[in-house]
């Protein structure tokens, strides 16, 4: 039975695009929503994430640049470019997830700013995006020039939009775009220790003197404030030898 006939029984499974773990992670954090909560999944891809939502009892709704391939019943899936407008209403979702769907982006901060119009008020986004700052990445980058999951140039001759990841996204980066959206960001976790990163735990005592090095002559009060917990974060398990970076955000 191919694809398209065993769509049309109910039969197919969504194919995962991104490591289970991160699935589970996402859910986790979606967990102490209200049952029936309202959440959009973003990039949905052929739908894995909104088939387990929809199995713990949320209202999903998704979207994806071409949603012939989501395969999953009674979950609505419309027609949407994220760097684009969205097609939805104001304050319609409790919750907005992007799994491994920014660094494909042109316009990540356009995405963010239609995240947070379609967020009702304390509305949570959950995005995730290869962790480049974990030791083994920064090794990596340190000999390569690639980070990570980012292991050699883009097809300057295709369309590497929606096949290819087109930015990196360090944990830093991705705040300060959530922030520039008016989203605060609540939690920063992993979905999976890589060991090639853990073996270089002796490097941290290193990376935090030089993370506070870097920030040492900021003069900007409440810029200071903030480095503070960039700093914390920077330090974290999560940050130091995740795979996947996990940020979850309120709406302010």
């Amino acid at each position: 039975m191919n694809r398209t006939s065993a769509r049309e029984t109910g039969t197919v499974q969504p194919r995962l695009w991104c490591h289970p773990k991160t699935l589970s992670a996402v859910r986790g954090l979606c967990a102490s929503l209200e049952k029936n909560a309202k959440i959009l999944d973003a990039g949905a891809g052929e739908g894995p994430l909104s088939i387990a939502l929809k199995k713990d009892g949320f209202d999903v709704t998704a979207c994806d640049y071409d949603p012939s391939r989501f395969v999953v019943e009674n979950v609505e899936c419309v027609e949407a470019d994220l760097d684009k407008p969205l097609p939805f209403r104001d304050e319609t979702f409790d919750a907005v997830c992007a799994v491994e769907v920014v660094e494909h982006l042109e316009n990540v901060s356009h995405f963010l700013r239609e995240a947070h119009r379609l967020l009702k008020s304390g509305g949570r986004l959950i995005v995730t995006t290869p962790n480049v700052l974990n030791f083994s990445s920064r090794l990596r980058f340190l000999f390569s020039g690639f980070p990570s999951l980012f292991t050699r140039p883009l097809n300057e001759n295709g369309d590497n939009r929606h096949h290819g990841h087109r930015r990196t996204l360090p944990y830093y980066s991705l705040r300060y775009e959530m922030t520039r959206a008016n989203f605060k960001i609540e939690r920063v976790i992993t979905d999976k220790i890589r060991r090639s990163a853990l073996w270089l735990f002796s490097l941290w005592p290193l990376a935090a003197v030089a993370a506070w090095w870097t920030m040492r002559k900021e003069t900007d009060p409440g810029q200071r404030e903030r480095n503070r917990e960039i700093r914390r974060h920077l330090r974290s398990t999560a940050v130091c030898y995740g795979r996947t970076l996990i940020a979850l955000a309120r709406k302010a």
